[in-house]
């Protein structure tokens, strides 16, 4: 392959199968469709993705601490390795397939900024609102003003910015993003057992409940239009400057580990 990777043609049960080493048997990537031409070649489509072998992989939070724009997601997810829920979190993320939309350093500013990095299960909260579980969502699958539950029950949305008829800008929203959304900036960066996509923004619920941000907690976000903040109960608050927003609270809303890990 090209990246000197070798995978074998499988044929099981009558169906065709492109397997990389790193496919486990029920992951195994079958030929759905065949010999479809573009102008300089042929696609075979699959439908699973094609996983080098472990040594030519990285884990989910080997892969973040390698690359030097997460830098500070790699920070929060390191303190939470001695959270329980954050050490689930952490073996979802590396052994069970997800789509997870990983803010950049200029995007985590604001967040990191005001959040009060001895409240695990807060941090644990909002990193679980950018984890889509068991799907890997690869950019010729994202489906405009599609609706994405993520790993803490709630829902995010898929929306698409086009000139022309163009396809130009594509941002993930939480319920609690104002001003300037998440923009997805590079996708399709694989995991052992997931994909990743770079977004410039922190993803945001909202409960819908509206208060002011205390001029003592605003922190400005990566362009300067909105500031975010973590107030000393848990709540994040978003806005732009003498604006009521809305506020959220995330100390209970993680609903990821026990339904997927059977713990």
């Amino acid at each position: 392959m090209a990246n000197s990777g070798i995978v074998e043609v499988a044929c099981i049960d009558d169906n065709i199968s492109i397997v990389g080493g790193g496919n486990s048997n029920d992951t195994l990537p079958q030929l759905t469709n065949v010999t479809m031409r573009a102008c300089n070649g042929i696609i075979h489509v699959i439908d699973e993705v094609i996983l080098p072998a472990d040594k030519d992989c990285q884990t989910f939070d080997d892969l973040v601490c390698s690359r030097d724009d997460l830098t500070q997601l790699c920070l929060l997810f390191t303190l939470v390795k001695t959270n329980p829920m954050g050490e689930k979190l952490l073996n979802i993320l590396s052994n069970n397939a997800t789509t997870v939309f990983s803010p950049n350093n200029k995007g985590m500013e604001a967040l990191v900024g005001g959040i009060d990095l001895s409240d695990i299960d807060v941090i644990v909260n909002v990193l679980s609102y950018h984890v889509v579980l068991d799907e890997q969502i690869l950019e010729m699958d994202v489906e405009c003003n599609e609706k994405l539950e993520m790993a803490n029950g709630r829902k995010t949305a898929t929306q698409c910015e086009r000139k022309y008829k163009k396809l130009k800008k594509i941002f993930q929203v939480g319920d609690g993003n104002t001003g300037d959304l998440p923009r997805i900036i590079e996708m399709d960066i694989f995991t052992c057992v997931g994909v990743i996509h770079i977004v410039n923004q922190v993803i945001l619920p909202s409960d819908g409940e509206a208060t002011a941000v205390p001029s003592s907690h605003q922190t400005g976000d990566a362009t300067g239009d909105a500031t975010s903040s973590l107030t000393s109960d848990g709540s994040v608050l978003v806005t732009s400057e003498a604006t009521i927003v809305p506020t959220y609270n995330l100390t209970n809303t993680l609903s990821v580990a026990s339904s997927v890990t059977g713990t």
